[in-house]
């Protein structure tokens, strides 16, 4: 089978991207034929199919009022990706395209391109960005719903982009276009969700039709990691430091818990406050690490104790959890989101209720002892991930994906 994978980035940038590439790897394992369409970067990986990439468009600076405003109409149509990926197809002549993320840099103009050349789409989410226009759910510190049935204006109202009113604006447009034109959501044929609660959420959100969405758990290259059952001295917490990764709720867990040696690595905006907390609580037992390269992460990990992810948003199938528990490690966090999905609770490892400083504080007094406990838990972990998560149940399960569109494709054609 020839298979058009897609994706904005062709670079390892975060979760999305190491699904992307190890997609690509199981497949081409197994014998298949992948054609690669992204976005040039200077930090691409190498591809035979890099002369067909767009030209390269950054959105994380600001610019004067003409070049934003030039940035935002290519952001929702590009006639550069629409004309690359039609010589692409006709040289390649792909059986199914499978997208990854896609919006902005790439633009719904792809969609249509792939409609019609009538080849099959599937997409793999990983984040809320067919319903939210800020993708997460979250802003002015909480878990948001309010563009529920439609009111995207509530975007601008909050400025949920970049914090700024134009932009926002302009995302809020750019949501009620794609609705109104079906741009997005009616060009896909079928949708792969990694948690059953990032495909109720959007399930939720469009109660006018049912979204087909199947339920596949992002791959995890379980072999590569080595476990380690042995206990260490620190409990660990890899994470952005941003306010709804829950960091501060974390620190303030460890006031009252002065025997417990807390190490977080990672870095962000919110580094420098919760920083001065730290010292202002004077917390002795917590160690900010800062940014550690990938490789410093698995072995923080491989060494603590066990690992907690105090996050307060909606996170879909966070890869620290997948890490930790491939290498032994439980997981104490937070019950939101599709972490629950991956935890099971007083098996592999343990809940608390998200923001709850108290809960959190009293779990990590009750389990930071119970070395046996710890220990299973972790032995338990692993097995999960292995029985879930590997590379030969994800192809099974990805393969009747693509069969499934391609049978139902060519009965449409029929």
């Amino acid at each position: 089978m020839k298979i058009l994978l897609i994706n904005k980035f062709y670079y390892y940038r975060g979760g999305a991207e190491t699904v992307f590439f190890i997609t690509k790897k199981i497949l081409e394992e197994a014998g298949h034929h992948v054609v690669v369409f992204s976005m040039d970067d200077s930090r691409n990986q190498s591809s035979p199919y890099s002369e067909f990439f767009v030209s390269n468009i950054d959105f994380a600076g600001r610019d004067n009022f003409f070049a934003e405003m030039k940035k935002i109409a290519r952001s929702f149509y590009s006639l550069e990706a629409k004309h690359k990926l039609e010589q692409l197809i006709k040289q390649e002549k792909p059986d199914i395209a499978h997208i990854h993320n896609f919006m902005h840099q790439l633009t719904p103009s792809i969609l249509k391109v792939l409609r019609d050349n009538k080849i099959p789409v599937v997409q793999t989410l990983h984040d809320y960005q067919l319903i939210c226009p800020n993708y997460h759910l979250y802003i002015e510190n909480s878990v948001c719903e309010r563009c529920k049935q439609i009111k995207f204006f509530n975007a601008t109202l909050h400025r949920c982009l970049k914090d700024s009113y134009l932009i926002s604006f302009w995302a809020s447009l750019e949501f009620y276009l794609m609705r109104v034109l079906k741009l997005y959501r009616e060009k896909i044929d079928y949708f792969i969700s990694p948690s059953d609660f990032l495909s109720q959420k959007i399930q939720s959100w469009f109660q006018d039709k049912k979204i087909p969405i199947i339920v596949v758990p992002n791959p995890f290259e379980v072999e590569k990691y080595e476990p380690n059952y042995n206990l260490g001295d620190y409990v660990l917490c890899v994470s952005r430091f941003i306010k709804e990764k829950g960091i501060e709720t974390l620190i303030r867990a460890m006031k009252n818990n002065p025997s417990i040696k807390l190490k977080i690595a990672g870095s962000g905006p919110d580094f420098v406050r919760m920083k001065d907390i730290v010292l202002s609580e004077n917390l002795s037992n917590v160690e900010l690490l800062g940014h550690q390269a990938q490789e410093q992460v698995l072995s923080l990990v491989k060494n603590c104790r066990f690992v907690v992810i105090p996050s307060e948003l909606y996170e879909n199938q966070p890869m620290v959890i997948l890490e930790s528990m491939a290498l032994g490690k439980p997981v104490l966090g937070s019950d939101i989101g599709g972490i629950p999905e991956l935890i099971s609770k007083n098996k592999t490892g343990w809940l608390f209720e998200a923001g709850n400083v108290s809960d959190l504080e009293k779990e990590l007094s009750e389990i930071y002892s119970a070395d046996t406990e710890i220990v299973e838990f972790g032995k338990a972990a692993r097995k999960y991930i292995e029985q879930t998560h590997s590379s030969e149940v994800y192809y099974h399960d990805l393969i009747q994906v693509y069969d499934k569109l391609l049978g139902d494709r060519g009965a449409q054609l029929g």
